[in-house]
């Protein structure tokens, strides 16, 4: 396209300012009825980034952002599958085909974000999407406020709190436990975050990044985390898989949820809760003859923490 510098920039801001707003209005039903929005959503900023680079009309971004609502496409079953990345590939490249099209001619509806049979209705169901947080976008930035975050452990990003919480074990120069002394490992996830990272036994490499379980596991055995975890004989490291045999994966209730629920304040909750010690000595028992520390109940494999 022959773009300079600033033009790049400004359309790679044009297209996260895009497919954030929609993200703002749609999400998280949109999430939560299985559609993947990095891939659903991130063609319309693909389109919007292309037709910013190729000076279309006005008329013909609408154009590409409508094809978009066609060819959008990209499901949270396929997390933990090579499919996962290839659906944000495909969002990719087909949000550039999106603009190519417009800049042929190519017609699509201008009003195919809402209605009868628009991209909303069938995406988001019955929810009506609140349209009117797109009245900031050309006043608020995304990219500033909050900013955006890259991953910082090459997991799903659903499992940091939890390899967070196991590199927490050692701040401060606290010593790594063996995987001997640790008895178990219970985990709690938020609702949303739980069915796609509840891989209790990993085999494969993308089974393995979708894992919790064996984000955990591995932090706690080897003290941290690299892609290095996902070569076969990594997956099949025995002090790792002991250690998967003690981890247990629960449900938690988010905050806003258990305030609606309780109708007052709940604590403060984090996507990860707790890793269980082996039993104090009897030298660490308190002075009224009870365990220190606090023991959360055991969970079972991949069961809600309201079904044990």
């Amino acid at each position: 396209m022959g773009a300079d510098v600033d033009e790049i920039v400004c359309a790679y801001a044009v297209g996260v300012e895009t497919m954030c707003a929609l993200g703002r209005c749609l999400n998280h039903t949109h999430y939560e009825r299985g559609w993947h929005p990095t891939a659903t959503l991130g063609i319309f900023g693909a389109a919007a980034a292309a037709a910013r680079l190729m000076w279309l009309s006005e008329e013909a971004t609408v154009r590409a952002l409508s094809i978009c609502a066609s060819f959008a496409s990209g499901l949270t079953g396929n997390f933990g599958t090579v499919m996962k990345p290839f659906q944000v590939g495909f969002a990719a490249a087909k949000g550039v085909q999106a603009a190519d099209l417009a800049e042929l001619g190519t017609t699509a509806s201008p009003a195919i974000m809402n209605g009868p049979g628009s991209f909303a209705g069938a995406f988001n169901a019955a929810v009506a999407p609140d349209w009117s947080r797109l009245s900031d976008l050309d006043s608020t930035w995304e990219l500033v406020v909050p900013g955006l975050v890259f991953k910082l452990y090459p997991y799903c990003g659903s499992t940091h709190a939890a390899i967070e919480a196991a590199r927490e074990l050692t701040a401060g120069g606290a010593p790594r436990p063996s995987a001997s002394e640790i008895e178990a490992i219970d985990i709690w996830m938020h609702p949303r975050r739980l069915p796609h990272t509840d891989n209790p036994f990993p085999v494969t490499p993308a089974q393995a990044r979708f894992s919790v379980q064996y984000a955990t596991a591995v932090t706690l055995a080897r003290g941290d985390v690299s892609a290095a975890d996902f070569a076969p004989d990594a997956i099949a490291d025995l002090p790792v898989r002991r250690l998967l045999e003690r981890t247990r994966v629960g449900e938690q209730i988010p905050m806003a949820l258990d305030r609606a629920a309780r109708g007052r304040e709940s604590p403060s909750a984090r996507s990860h809760r707790l890793f269980r010690r082996p039993r104090p000595r009897a030298h660490e028992r308190r002075p009224d003859g009870r365990r220190s520390g606090h023991r959360s109940p055991r969970l079972r494999p991949g069961v809600p923490v309201d079904d044990r």
